[in-house]
């Protein structure tokens, strides 16, 4: 019922369409704009409702992503955290590793 319908033309055989193939195509696009104005009103909501859910899908995967860059930031300043209390409780050898990664 949500999908968009579309017309099922002749397809002209030899030359061209007759007048009779004409007719069919021209009635078909005039039956699909039928149907598509006939059901508008009862899929509205639907639509709205679609578009709200793609909203909050598109917020899920943005707060995913937030979420996932925040625990890489931390991870790093957990690893350069163990450096240096590894370094601190090596004392002057320490001071030697401080000097060479500056």
């Amino acid at each position: 019922m949500t999908k968009e319908y579309s017309p099922i033309p002749a397809t002209a055989i030899g030359d061209g369409f007759t007048t009779q193939e004409e007719r069919w195509n021209e009635s078909e696009l005039k039956e699909v704009e039928k149907i598509k104005e006939k059901i508008q009103p009862t899929l509205n909501p639907f639509r709205k409702g679609e578009i709200l859910r793609d909203l909050v899908l598109q917020n899920l995967n943005e707060d995913f992503t937030l979420t996932w860059d925040e625990k890489a930031e931390l991870l790093a300043l957990e690893a350069k955290q163990l450096f240096n209390k590894t370094v601190l409780l090596q004392g002057v050898r320490g001071k030697d590793l401080i000097n060479r990664r500056l």
